[in-house]
């Protein structure tokens, strides 16, 4: 044998090529490992995994006008990111930045500004220019438009191209964020209303909502009715110059939605447009439930008198029983048959999500516009038991018939529903020895405990109960616009009604004690609404210019509600649908109802 061989597994393999082996399993093994990178050009290079992310500059400067003049609550974003700052009261801002970013600078009236950050850059100091295509849009405003650089009060515009994409149910959700001086509440519950306020609330006790315009009528309905896809612009009045049209029911400020008029083409064919959405949901911040031991080690901290000796406490009692604070004989069987149950995954979903599908056809075709479109919104949330579905239709229409007559027709449907919501967010935390069943010779049985933990009834016993809670929502608005000889001169008359109704019906065996127990709700809405509105706009020698509208107006409202109950069933198989089955004694009916009407009279 030469001595360049070796013996291995009982072949003789050269020497070199025995250190080729050993380094191609050396690289394998490193290459499956991730430390070594292999990239296009077929070169390698090794790999490190410090997870030491790179220093980012810090961006210091300041933000002013053409004059000179420093500005306060400029908008400074790294492109592409959701990172950013805005300038403090002196104009000036810090942000950390990395080297080759894009910073955009934005404020209302002015142009956005683009800058890179160079190397080595530390200082940006930034000059905005008023921005004259701002000056020039047409914002809207009560019962008209006007050019942003003729108005005097406190008036924002949103386009909805801008936001639309946005995974919410309500538009007010949407919105959250991107009105400044617009507070949108939280919401915790699918299907919820959000709290809305414009620059805070006015009054402790009082009504603090903004009044809402939908397609220039006063709409009295819930806004989580409106699909945000057939929004086209929301304008926000802020003041009381902004608000005066309105008279003292816009004390709080005034949001004015516009829909979808058309779209397409001028003189082209319908376009189609279907979006879809999956997203999903988790809360902020998520508490979760105890596991048994750390609730054990709760009690037993929670009794230090009795659970440790005295006089330090520091040393464990070994008479004081484990079970001496739970509620129920159930618990302490469950407890001594070590039969936990685990609460919170029985009261939660795991993914909620939200579920959007949105079909429009639309068109414009110069004299003849219309816009329609179908949709659906679905969503879970936190809670077992809760959820929302919405089903959307709507319908506008737009006809010059004449050069100086047009008609315009504004309608759409709602028809949402919930989920019954039975459990309550404390039921995430129930004790894990409140077993949901019955425990027998320490063994579980299929039968639920009716009280596992105290007074409350078992939340599963709740979850079987009969219950739906359905909504609808039917607007329809008729328009004409009537152009006189004089220029400028213009009539226009609105007629709008508002139907929505709402029920709740409910029967539960273990209600009323479990003797059963049952109702059912009726809401009816009807509102109807006729504005006559003549304007002028005109100019004088090209310098003056005059802008007057004189509005008469009806409103009537009308609702009613009407809740029948009943207790202690003799036989609660149909359940709401036979209330009279209650005992006698026991049955009820309630009738309420309100018929508002007003009429009013402005000059603006």
């Amino acid at each position: 044998m030469k001595r360049n061989r070796l013996y291995h597994d009982r072949r003789i393999i050269p020497f070199r090529s025995r250190i080729t082996c050993r380094f191609i399993k050396i690289f394998m093994l490193l290459f499956l490992a991730g430390i070594i990178h292999v990239n296009a050009a077929g070169s390698y290079a090794l790999k490190t995994h410090q997870n030491i992310p790179p220093q980012e500059p810090e961006i210091t400067g300041t933000v002013t006008d053409e004059d000179g003049n420093t500005l306060p609550g400029v908008n400074v974003i790294i492109q592409g990111t959701t990172e950013g700052t805005i300038t403090d009261a002196s104009g000036n801002y810090t942000l950390e930045a990395p080297t080759n970013s894009t910073l955009l600078f934005s404020y209302i009236g002015y142009e956005t500004k683009a800058v890179t950050v160079g190397p080595g850059i530390t200082t940006i100091n930034v000059e905005l220019e008023v921005g004259m295509i701002e000056l020039e849009k047409v914002v809207k405003v009560g019962y008209g438009t006007q050019k942003a650089k003729d108005l005097t009060g406190a008036i924002v515009s949103v386009d909805m191209d801008d936001v639309i994409n946005a995974s919410d149910v309500s538009i007010m959700q949407v919105l959250q964020g991107s009105v400044a001086g617009l507070n949108i509440g939280q919401v915790d519950v699918a299907g919820e209303e959000p709290s809305i306020s414009i620059r805070g609330r006015s009054s402790l006790s009082g009504e603090g909502d903004p009044l809402i315009v939908v397609d220039d009528i006063i709409y009295r309905g819930d806004i989580i009715d409106l699909n945000p896809s057939d929004i086209k612009t929301v304008d926000v009045l802020k003041d009381a110059s902004a608000t005066a049209i309105y008279g003292s029911q816009a004390s709080n400020g005034v949001i004015l939605i516009t829909t979808t008029r058309s779209g397409g083409r001028l003189g082209g064919g319908p376009e189609i447009n279907f979006s879809s959405q999956y997203s999903m949901q988790r809360p902020w911040r998520e508490l979760k439930a105890q596991s048994p031991e750390e609730f054990m080690l709760k009690v037993e901290h929670s009794d230090l008198e009795q659970s440790r000796l005295a006089p330090d406490y520091t040393e464990r009692n070994p008479d004081w029983a484990e079970t001496t604070n739970f509620k129920t004989n159930h618990e302490i069987e469950a407890y001594n048959a070590n039969l936990p149950y685990d609460w919170y995954s029985q009261a939660t979903n795991d993914s909620p999500y939200i579920m959007k599908h949105d079909l429009s056809i639309a068109n414009s075709t110069g004299k003849s516009n219309y816009y329609t479109s179908l949709g659906y919104t679905g969503q879970e949330g936190h809670m077992k038991d809760e959820g929302y579905s919405r089903i959307n239709a709507r319908i506008n229409l737009s006809n010059s018939i004449t050069d100086w007559l047009r008609v315009d027709i504004q309608s759409f449907m709602a028809v949402s529903e919930y989920d019954p919501h039975t459990y309550a967010p404390a039921d995430r935390f129930i004790e894990p020895y409140a077993n949901a069943y019955t425990v027998v010779d320490g063994q579980l049985t299929d039968e639920l405990e009716q009280r596992p933990f105290g007074n409350p009834i078992n939340p599963l016993i709740e979850e079987s109960a009969d219950v739906e809670d359905k909504r609808m929502n039917l607007f329809g608005n008729i328009s004409a616009t009537i152009k006189f000889p004089l220029k400028g001169l213009t009539y226009k008359g609105n007629f709008a009604n508002n139907y929505r109704t709402s029920h709740h019906y409910f029967y539960g065996d273990h209600g009323a004690n479990f003797t059963g127990a049952g109702h059912k709700n009726e809401d009816k809405g009807y509102d109807l609404t006729s504005d006559h509105i003549l304007s002028y706009d005109g100019t004088f020698s090209d310098i003056h210019d005059v802008d007057v509208t004189l509005l008469y107006g009806l409103e009537s409202r009308n609702y009613s509600f009407t809740e029948s109950q009943g207790e202690n069933f003799v036989n609660g198989i149909l359940g709401y649908n036979r209330l009279q089955a209650a005992a006698a004694e026991l049955q009820s009916i309630s009738v309420n109802s309100y018929n508002p009407q007003g009429w009013f009279f402005r000059i603006q």
